[in-house]
């Protein structure tokens, strides 16, 4: 009994964290400079260009951030399930 749920808990920490990464993640800083420039004058080209590079930026960091979350959670699991997976087992001689 306490493999089988040792076991199972592995497997729903997984598929949690799994759909943890799936979820679109969302901004929740508050509009930058650039972003206040821009409703300011939108016609510009120079803030239209500044706000592009700033959502360039934001798009590669947050796709650094997910594949070292993703990374991290991997490690984990690994550590996880070498440690647990075989649970009060007895070794045989």
């Amino acid at each position: 009994m306490k493999n089988t749920f040792v076991r199972l808990a592995i497997v729903w920490l997984i598929a949690g964290q799994m759909m943890l990464v799936g979820w679109q993640h969302y901004r929740t800083r508050p509009p930058s400079l650039v972003e206040r420039e821009f409703a300011r004058d939108p016609a510009s080209p120079v803030t239209r260009a500044a706000l592009e590079g700033e959502f360039q930026r934001l798009a590669e960091y947050e796709s650094r951030r997910d594949v070292g979350l993703i990374t991290l959670m991997l490690a984990a699991d690994g550590i996880v399930i070498f440690l647990f997976w075989n649970y009060g087992k007895a070794l045989r001689s």
